[in-house]
Protein backbone atom coordinates (compact mmCIF):
# COMPACT_ATOMS: atom_id res chain seq x y z
CA UNK A 1 0.00 0.00 0.00
CA UNK A 2 1.52 3.27 -0.81
CA UNK A 3 1.09 6.58 1.37
CA UNK A 4 0.95 9.70 0.40
CA UNK A 5 2.61 12.97 1.06
CA UNK A 6 1.81 16.57 0.63
CA UNK A 7 3.05 16.55 -2.60
CA UNK A 8 0.97 13.96 -4.49
CA UNK A 9 3.38 11.35 -5.06
CA UNK A 10 3.53 8.05 -3.63
CA UNK A 11 6.24 7.63 -1.08
CA UNK A 12 7.84 3.60 -1.28
CA UNK A 13 9.95 2.23 1.65
CA UNK A 14 13.58 1.84 -0.22
CA UNK A 15 16.69 0.15 1.01
CA UNK A 16 19.56 2.66 1.21
CA UNK A 17 23.07 2.11 2.25
CA UNK A 18 24.64 3.59 5.56
CA UNK A 19 26.26 6.05 3.73
CA UNK A 20 24.37 6.91 1.22
CA UNK A 21 21.96 8.37 3.54
CA UNK A 22 24.36 10.22 5.34
CA UNK A 23 23.55 13.84 5.59
CA UNK A 24 26.51 15.12 5.00
CA UNK A 25 30.76 14.21 5.03
CA UNK A 26 32.52 13.96 8.01
CA UNK A 27 36.34 14.85 8.39
CA UNK A 28 38.32 17.50 6.67
CA UNK A 29 35.54 20.06 6.23
CA UNK A 30 34.75 20.01 9.55
CA UNK A 31 38.39 20.29 11.06
CA UNK A 32 39.08 23.35 8.96
CA UNK A 33 35.93 24.84 9.82
CA UNK A 34 37.02 23.78 13.58
CA UNK A 35 41.10 25.08 13.27
CA UNK A 36 39.57 28.15 11.79
CA UNK A 37 37.41 29.20 14.70
CA UNK A 38 39.74 28.14 17.21
CA UNK A 39 42.54 30.67 15.28
CA UNK A 40 40.14 33.20 15.23
CA UNK A 41 39.61 33.13 18.94
CA UNK A 42 42.97 32.92 20.01
CA UNK A 43 43.20 36.63 17.57
CA UNK A 44 40.52 38.03 19.22
CA UNK A 45 41.77 36.96 22.69
CA UNK A 46 45.11 38.29 21.82
CA UNK A 47 43.36 41.63 20.58
CA UNK A 48 41.36 41.91 24.17
CA UNK A 49 44.76 41.02 25.81
CA UNK A 50 46.18 43.62 24.15
CA UNK A 51 43.63 46.15 24.48
CA UNK A 52 43.44 45.40 28.16
CA UNK A 53 47.80 45.99 28.70
CA UNK A 54 47.39 49.63 26.69
CA UNK A 55 44.57 50.96 29.24
CA UNK A 56 45.64 49.41 32.18
CA UNK A 57 47.02 51.89 34.41
CA UNK A 58 49.78 50.21 35.99
CA UNK A 59 52.07 48.86 33.83
CA UNK A 60 53.55 45.36 34.64
CA UNK A 61 57.06 46.12 35.05
CA UNK A 62 56.62 48.97 37.54
CA UNK A 63 57.83 48.34 40.81
CA UNK A 64 55.70 47.80 43.63
CA UNK A 65 55.63 50.81 46.21
CA UNK A 66 57.38 49.77 48.98
CA UNK A 67 56.30 50.56 52.95
CA UNK A 68 58.63 50.40 55.76
CA UNK A 69 57.48 49.41 59.04
CA UNK A 70 59.12 48.19 62.25
CA UNK A 71 59.51 45.07 63.16
CA UNK A 72 57.11 43.79 65.81
CA UNK A 73 58.04 43.59 69.35
CA UNK A 74 61.00 46.49 68.75
CA UNK A 75 58.35 49.89 68.83
CA UNK A 76 59.84 50.44 72.59
CA UNK A 77 63.29 49.84 72.40
CA UNK A 78 65.54 52.54 72.19
CA UNK A 79 69.16 51.78 70.80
Amino acid sequence: MDRQQNTGRPVTDTKVSTDKARQGKAGRPVLFVLIAALVLVAIAWFAAEMFGQSIDPTPDNAPAPSTQTEPAGNSGVNN
